[in-house]
């Protein structure tokens, strides 16, 4: 059988969420969550394959890609939603553009906000989920 193991997070694991940007769900049916970035592409839609799963009808299932470079920069693009994505106001395509902390991500009626390392975010949640 499968084995499940439960245990704190060690200095390590905390060390490495305090390093990790974050999107912080603002607005929409998922408001209140918060997703760790670690690094990578990070795909957002309604998909349950979905890294960041939105529960919005107005989202498609693969909306927008959310990339995480090694250098940490962070950017966006859309995967060609039917909505489109707009960061700022200002529409979003499919060429990558850079995501910066205190940035407002709107995909359908859910918008998201990126924290950097250590920032917080007024009226925040304790819940993270990671991904």
């Amino acid at each position: 059988g499968a084995v499940l193991s439960l245990q704190v997070p060690g200095p390590d694991d905390r060390a490495g969420e305090a390093a990790a940007a974050r999107l912080h769900v603002v607005a929409g049916p998922d408001a209140g969550g918060v997703h760790l970035l670690h690094g990578g592409a990070i795909r957002i839609g309604r998909s349950v394959d979905a890294d960041v799963p939105l529960d919005d009808p107005d989202v498609s299932r693969a909306h927008c890609t959310v990339t995480v470079g090694a250098d940490g920069r962070v950017t966006v693009a859309d995967r060609g939603s039917t909505n489109g994505t707009t960061l700022d106001g200002a529409p979003v395509g499919e060429r990558p553009v850079r995501l910066r902390p205190g940035a407002l991500l709107r995909l359908g009626e859910s918008a998201l906000r990126l924290t950097g390392p250590g920032d917080g975010l007024p009226g925040g949640t304790d819940a993270v989920a990671t991904t």
